[in-house]
This record gives structure tokens, C-alpha cells and sequence, in this order.
């Protein structure tokens, strides 16, 4: 019987050239010693070449696997909650803190969103200093703008405590043109915030509400003995 092996000999699938057929004998079916792009030597199915199931040796779909972290193990990763949990608050009308989010209109851009959202999310998070390894609430998703939506230009990694300054109840104070959270001031000043914040509401300037003595502290300058002098 005529062997016609010799005309598929260089024909390519996918990444797979055929050089040879197999020794091994297969009933019903032919095998094919192939070449990977990649170097490597497998052996496939004449009938899983011509339908297209197999098109390398393997190599393709750990490559597909690494550029799609939403198909694999990341799914897994503290990252892919953050991402999950940051859509819930924005869509998830029984989630507990959509009132604060969806409900005010706050929203996911598009690039975050749908079949590749997590991928180019995993993208801009390492690229944008996201760190696996820091410790918890040192390394949290923040918008810049409380107002504004998540997306790239908007958000950021900070720590819980820098998050806990940027609320929308958060007081500003102005002071020598340097725009700055009230209890940042206060603990530079080292006077107490709530005292500077009923300042405020009196209608005090920012730069007095901070710096001008309270009560007790001119008390005690007022008693404060003078120093005798030699």
C-alpha cells in the first residue's frame, strides 16, 4: 500500500509543523511527529490537527493563561476581590455600601469592566505601585476624587489612614496657600481638631481657628512665673 505520508511532511497547524509519522501504530488514525515553534517535539492526532484542537505543544495556552489572569489562579488573589468588591459597591444594589456609591452615581470605567475588566485592572494595579506582600491596609484602592469615578486618572494605593482622610465629610483648611485636611494641621500644630473645627463653624479664618490660644493655654501663660534673672 502507497504511503502518502510524504505530502503533509512541512505542513503547518497553528505553531506545529509535522516532520515525520509516528512509528507507533494507531487503528484508525494516523500519529504525527511534530515541531513546535517554540522547539519542542510531540507527537498528535491527524484528526485533532485538521479540526484545530491542537495547535501547539502546550506552550499556547500557558502563554493565553499568563496574559489572562481573569482565567486562571489570580482569580484567587486578594487583588481580585478588591476588583470584585469595588464593582459590588458601584452595581450591587444589596450590597452594603452601594448607598455610598452606585446610589450617588459613582461608576467603573468601561476598561475595568466586561470579559478582559480584571486583566487590564491587574495591568494598571502593578504598573501603579499595588503590592501583594503589604500589610493589611497598607496598600488599599483610593479615589483621588471622592466624586469621581474608578478609573485610572482617579485612583491610587494608600493606606487606610491616608482613605480615612479623603471622605466627603472631610475638612480642609487653607493656611499660607497650602490646602490641607483640618487634623493634619491640628496634629502639626498639636492643638485639638475639635476646637479648631467649632472655630470654624463660628465663622473663624482658617489660620486663627488654628493658631490662636485656647483659654486654658492663656491661663497658663498668664500664671506662668518669670524666670528671675541672675
Amino acid at each position: 500500500m502507497k504511503d502518502n505520508s510524504v505530502i503533509y511532511i512541512g505542513r503547518r497547524f497553528g505553531r506545529l509543523t509535522i516532520i515525520r509519522r509516528s512509528d507507533k501504530i494507531v487503528p484508525k488514525n494516523v500519529l504525527w511527529v511534530c515541531k513546535c515553534d517554540c522547539g519542542n517535539i510531540v507527537e498528535v492526532f491527524a484528526s485533532s490537527l485538521r479540526i484545530g484542537n491542537t495547535k501547539s505543544c502546550g506552550c499556547l495556552r500557558q502563554e493565553k493563561m499568563r496574559n489572562n489572569p481573569h482565567n486562571h489562579h489570580l482569580c484567587k488573589t486578594r487583588l481580585y476581590v478588591v476588583w470584585t468588591n469595588m464593582k459590588n459597591r458601584c452595581y450591587d444594589k444589596k450590597n452594603e455600601k452601594y448607598k455610598d456609591y452606585g446610589k450617588r452615581g459613582i461608576k467603573v470605567c468601561d476598561e475595568w469592566l466586561g470579559t478582559d475588566g480584571f486583566v487590564e485592572f491587574y495591568k494598571w494595579a502593578y504598573s501603579n505601585g499595588y503590592d501583594d506582600k503589604a500589610p493589611k491596609g497598607q496598600c488599599t484602592l483610593d479615589r483621588i476624587d471622592v466624586n469621581g469615578n474608578y478609573e485610572p486618572s482617579n485612583c491610587r494605593w494608600a493606606s487606610s489612614s491616608i482613605q480615612a482622610l479623603n471622605k466627603r465629610n472631610t475638612m480642609y483648611l487653607t493656611i499660607h496657600g497650602i490646602k490641607k485636611p483640618l487634623v493634619e494641621w491640628c496634629r502639626e500644630y498639636h492643638v485639638n481638631s475639635g476646637m479648631v473645627r467649632r472655630r470654624i463653624y463660628k465663622g473663624m479664618n482658617d489660620y486663627d481657628a488654628l493658631t490662636m490660644p485656647s483659654r486654658r493655654t492663656k491661663r497658663l501663660m498668664e500664671n506662668e512665673k518669670p524666670i528671675p534673672q541672675i
